[in-house]
């Protein structure tokens, strides 16, 4: 099961033009399998109906400290919305934004992927689509009780979207994932 990163983007690309973004950066982590295919991203955003300027598409190393070296290599004064492909990079961007006086939302409106239940904070108020850990775990722990069972063969490329919340992505939200996974492991017999 994997995060489907392409409708994720497509998502967030249209989110960010419905809010009247023109100019539409994105800071991707450089790794991820589904978003390094030569040209795939640049499309993505095309296809949404934005500019796409080579300048405004970012590569990073997927920690902290790679999405804060991108957003210093983004040149913010061009664009109008942003996109960061994973929370952790998120982290690192938020740093820098808040360190260089960009006003977001006004100037800036960011939109990102993160996962619901999160304990990370950010100090601006980003737009957040979730990644609901969730419902993953619990669909992930069935899945395998149904193969055990024989009830099922794995799908290879089962994906989840994330959904765009109505809360920015600075409100903490509790977690009970490990409640989930002990409830579902409780019923699980092999």
């Amino acid at each position: 099961m994997r995060v489907d990163y392409v409708n994720f983007v497509r998502s967030a690309a249209a989110h960010l033009r419905e809010s009247g973004c023109k100019n539409i950066g994105i800071i991707y982590a450089r790794d991820s399998i589904a978003l390094s295919r030569p040209g795939l991203v640049p499309s993505l955003l095309q296809d949404s109906g934005c500019t796409v300027n080579p300048a405004w598409i970012i590569g990073a190393d997927d920690h902290e400290q790679g999405g804060y070296e991108a957003a210093a290599r983004m040149p913010v004064s061009e664009i109008d919305g942003l996109i960061v492909t994973d929370d952790i990079m998120t982290l690192g961007v938020d740093r820098r934004l808040v360190e260089t006086n960009v006003n977001v939302p006004r100037d800036l409106r960011v939109a990102t992927m993160w996962n619901r239940g999160s304990r990370l904070r950010l100090t601006l108020p980003f737009d957040c689509f979730e990644f609901d850990v969730e419902a993953q775990a619990r669909l992930s722990l069935e899945l395998v009780q149904e193969v055990i069972n024989g009830q099922r063969i794995v799908e290879p490329h089962l994906r989840v979207l994330p959904t765009l919340s109505k809360e920015p992505c600075t409100q903490q939200r509790g977690s009970s994932i490990p409640a989930i996974v002990a409830s579902l492991e409780a019923d699980m017999t092999v």
